[in-house]
């Protein structure tokens, strides 16, 4: 049996940082693996660095630091849709809450099945 080739949709994959400045401790217990969450561009982010701000649900729970500025793009031109986050880790014993939360971003899959 031949294998297809199938690309990952996975276009970005990092650590949520800044978790202690904002509210993710209130809902700590409801972050865990699988966890869907909401990326925003965000006026307070922090310049130069490339950032999104995750939400989950309305609760800001930190920033994720971008290795380019597509992400970001995708988000101000109303395509943020196109994307899907969610947490794919948790470290419950890391030292640093900044440590604590792994997420991937991945572009939606909108393919059609035949």
């Amino acid at each position: 049996m031949q294998s297809k080739y199938e690309p990952t949709r996975v276009v970005h994959e990092s650590f949520i940082c800044c978790v202690e400045l904002y509210d993710a401790l209130s809902v700590l217990d409801e972050l865990k693996p699988g966890t869907r969450l909401e990326l925003h561009n965000d006026k307070a982010n922090f310049p130069p660095l490339e950032t999104v701000a995750i939400y989950y649900g309305d609760v800001k729970v930190g920033y994720v630091i971008l290795k380019n500025n597509f992400i970001k793009t995708m988000l101000y031109f109303g395509y943020g849709n196109l994307l899907e986050t969610q947490i794919c880790m948790v470290n419950n014993n890391a030292v640093r809450l900044d440590s604590r939360f792994r997420v991937t971003i991945k572009i939606a899959d909108n393919r059609q099945t035949v």
